[in-house]
């Protein structure tokens, strides 16, 4: 796969971020809340410092060479989706720790449904809603040749505006 990378949307890990809360650790890396420093980064967040910052864990089986053109892989499909409006948003990256930066939304479908146990069931429109934005997601990966194999309840992140509309956005984990 021939990869492009943004160049623009390089950062330096030490200037640019601070990271403040580990969030969630899994088997392709884990993630902290952060705050951005990068006043273009904040611009591109909408003008909001809090952002996701995943520290992407080498595979130990590979060299140094093949993680970073693995890492740069991840870098370049999230950066060919990120224009899809129920994508997760790139924000930047760094080189070294290998780390890439997102929005942080408020919730993840996983936990908002298990904090649903004591409420009645989701509406049907909330479910259809919540359902076309994820399916749209991954329509838009596998039109480009991009295969999500890690399609789960917690890598689909989403968010009410202030109307009350949820978005909802598929996080492109686990892609090829």
């Amino acid at each position: 796969m021939e990869v492009a990378l943004p160049g623009f949307l390089v950062m330096d890990y030490s200037a640019d971020l601070r990271p403040e809360v580990r969030l969630t650790a899994g088997g392709a890396g884990t993630i902290f809340r952060g705050i951005l420093l990068n006043p273009k980064a904040i611009h591109r967040n909408s003008g909001t410092e809090i952002c996701a910052i995943k520290e992407v864990m080498d595979w130990p089986s590979l060299s140094d060479e093949d993680n970073a053109e693995r890492f740069h892989q991840e870098v370049s499909i999230m950066w060919s989706l990120t224009f899809h409006p129920n994508t997760i948003k790139l924000l930047g990256y760094t080189e070294s720790p290998r780390t890439i930066v997102t929005r942080l939304y408020p919730t993840d479908l996983f936990r908002y449904l298990h904090a649903q146990d004591d409420k009645a069931p989701l509406e049907s429109f909330l479910l259809l809603h919540l359902c076309s934005g994820m399916v749209a997601a991954v329509a838009a990966a596998y039109s480009m040749g991009i295969a999500q194999r890690d399609i789960k309840l917690p890598n689909c992140c989403w968010s009410c505006d202030c109307g009350g509309v949820v978005r909802r956005d598929a996080c492109p984990s686990g892609i090829s």
